[in-house]
């Protein structure tokens, strides 16, 4: 069993979001919404690596030999509107992401007067304040834009996701890999992500579910694969693989492996059996299980017929964890008169 958070407000309006490393992660793969990665750093180790699509906005240069000067009087908006990319963020983009190579600072009494505070984008800035000025400069300034904030700081995430990363002379291809459901376990996507021998080694996978009868196991004989032929119609029946792929993901588990499960597009067939063995090994609803599913991967829909049977999974698993309650009293009665 998986310890998620299921305490999840999809659409929950917030003043700053928090997002951890597989967060940045998924949002590289989402294809759903404009994003814009600011990579907070200095040019010099932007330029040596960052995190992939990232734009460098770093620390102005100080006015003079001592890199703790004040530069009086800096026109923050004038700066970001220089970078083509950044320069209209609040009109373009649905998210920007900002990280450095340390946590922000702030506190929340900030955050809760911020649209009270006219922030005209023109301040006396020490250079090591930058992080906090453009945070601060990024929350004044938003309309729709979701403002998030990964706090691990950029060593964290190219430690656990290099492949992510590239520097400014060498490019990385820009295929989207699957999306990351359970870290370091469970990944979610279509045809090419189950075709691409460089994904899935790179994130270490053992063990594919091809649940789409369209589709050849590419590497029968590098991975373990779980073969489900099956269409993706509403009349299909997708229960009957519900418990042989919870099996064939536990195994994977048991032998430290990882798991990608897929169809063509990663949308619906594989969805939904993701979904199913969310449900029945962290015991959550399925309404709980879509919304954790979604927020990892936003354009997961899987068709009518699919979310009636996981409906109706939903309903077994609640009457079998009933009776395994009652057994479970019964038992403890029956040692207490036996004691």
């Amino acid at each position: 069993m998986v310890v998620i958070d299921t305490n999840l407000k999809v659409e929950e309006q917030s003043i700053l979001y928090h997002i951890n490393s597989s967060d940045v992660y998924n949002l590289l793969q989402d294809i759903s919404g404009s994003k814009l990665i600011v990579d907070l750093r200095s040019k010099e180790k932007y330029d040596v690596s960052h995190i992939r699509t990232a734009i460098s906005l770093p620390p102005p240069p100080s006015p003079d030999s001592n890199t703790n000067s004040t530069i009086k009087s800096f026109n923050i908006n004038k700066y970001i509107g220089s970078n083509a990319t950044a320069k209209h963020w609040n009109l373009i983009f649905n998210r920007v992401v900002v990280y450095s190579d340390k946590p922000f600072l702030y506190s929340i009494d900030e955050l809760e007067h911020l649209d009270e505070f006219n922030y005209t984008g023109i301040v006396d800035l020490k250079r090591e304040d930058w992080d906090h000025v453009l945070l601060k400069y990024f929350l004044s300034k938003r309309k729709k834009t979701k403002i998030m904030v990964f706090q691990d700081g950029f060593n964290t995430f190219h430690s656990n996701y290099p492949f992510m990363c590239n520097s400014s002379t060498i490019k990385v291809t820009g295929s989207l890999y699957p999306s990351e459901i359970i870290i370091n376990f469970l990944y979610l996507g279509g045809t090419e992500n189950a075709a691409t021998k460089e994904q899935l080694q790179n994130l270490k996978i053992t063990h594919i579910v091809n649940m789409a009868s369209e589709l050849d196991d590419v590497y029968p004989h590098t991975y373990k694969y779980y073969r489900a032929d099956l269409d993706d119609r509403p009349k299909a029946n997708i229960y009957r693989h519900f418990q042989p792929v919870i099996d064939f993901i536990n195994a994977a588990k048991r032998e430290g492996g990882r798991v990608l499960v897929h169809c063509a597009m990663g949308i619906s067939r594989s969805t939904t059996v993701v979904l199913a063995y969310l449900m029945k090994e962290d015991h959550l609803s399925f309404n709980d299980a879509y919304k954790f599913v979604k927020s990892k991967r936003t354009f997961v829909n899987p068709n009518h017929g699919f979310i009636t049977q996981l409906k109706e999974y939903d309903a077994f698993l609640i009457k079998e964890r009933e009776r395994e309650h009652e057994q479970q009293n019964d038992e403890m009665k029956r040692l207490k008169l036996n004691s």
